[in-house]
């Protein structure tokens, strides 16, 4: 699956959560690809879906000053279930130490490789789940706003990570 911006890589037969902790990577133009293939090689390994930008155009806008600071540096997304993050961020984190990229202001930094988490939405609903807006989390039995802000902040109802 592919639109103008983002190139998505989904295993055949994995369930994809709606929402849940999300993994940003941000990266140097220079290291851009390598970056790209370490954690295309664990996604695949892991079976875990994501998505990169799509071209190198792509890139160097998301990382300019015009892009809203909201969504500024995000290079590559993940999408763990929830029961494989810690396992996903540890291996990325192995992985990519070595490599630098900005800072994601929205999100939360993991440890010192250009890793970054924030809980939000992964995917639109379902036919056979509850209808809700692509901007829109289901915590309990409210509906609250999946807000990507300058700045990091768990949404109202969600849990902390531990880890």
């Amino acid at each position: 699956m592919n639109n103008d911006e983002w190139v998505y890589q989904y295993p055949i037969g994995k369930f994809v959560e709606r929402q849940g902790w999300k993994i940003h990577i941000s990266s140097e133009y220079n290291s851009s690809h390598e970056l790209l293939q370490d954690v295309a090689k664990i996604c695949h390994e892991m079976r875990i879906p994501f998505k990169h930008l799509s071209t190198e155009d792509k890139f160097i806008m998301r990382n300019g000053k015009l892009v809203s600071r909201g969504f500024s540096g995000k290079f590559i997304t993940c999408y763990p279930n929830q029961n494989e993050l810690e396992s996903v961020l540890q291996r990325l984190e192995s992985a990519l130490k070595q490599y630098n990229g900005p800072y994601i202001l929205s999100d939360k930094r993991w440890d010192e490789a250009p890793i970054y988490l924030r809980y939000g939405v992964f995917r639109p609903s379902r036919d056979d789940e509850k209808k809700v807006a692509i901007d829109e989390l289901i915590v309990g039995d409210e509906v609250v706003k999946d807000e990507r802000l300058p700045v990091f902040k768990i949404p109202k109802g969600i849990v902390p990570l531990t880890f």
